[in-house]
């Protein structure tokens, strides 16, 4: 049986640069059980936002779902990588991510990952600082989940 997704809007909350300066919204694809809906993508702008979190969400007067309320963590880490060269065969690069067990989707040069908590976070840092120190891409955290 297949999931219905719907589609929550997240503010973005900017850097202290203003980035990113053309978008202030987010929209994510979300399981909803009422008031409540369960992320289901991996965020590229957001920060503090995860795969598997749990939010309240409001009916909007344009009719948009909009997040009202932070409700639980889902257990997942997010990273977001910028291919720095054009030619860097991007496939392959999700081809590795995937085989290291990561959630990934991708827009262009950039990737989000999204880590399950079943996978060791350490050997991900690393393989993505690695690929940063060679030059392969740029890297960002979006979130990381740090068990209490």
């Amino acid at each position: 049986m297949s999931e219905e997704l719907v589609k929550v809007r997240f503010k973005i909350k900017k850097d202290a640069d203003g980035f990113p300066e053309t978008r202030d919204w987010e929209d994510l694809n979300c399981v909803q059980n009422g008031s409540v809906c369960e992320v289901r993508s991996i965020p590229f702008y957001l920060r503090d936002v995860a795969y598997g979190d749990k939010v309240r969400v409001r009916n909007e007067e344009d009719g948009n779902l909009e997040v009202d309320s932070f409700q639980s963590r889902g257990g997942y880490s997010v990273f977001r990588l910028w291919l720095r060269d054009e030619k860097e065969n991007r496939l392959k690069v999700v081809k590795e991510l995937v085989d290291l067990g990561l959630l990934v989707e991708w827009d262009g040069r950039l990737i989000a990952l999204a880590v399950p908590p079943t996978r060791n976070l350490d050997e991900v840092i690393s393989y993505i600082m690695a690929g940063k120190a060679s030059g392969r891409w740029g890297a960002q955290d979006g979130f990381v989940f740090e068990p209490k």
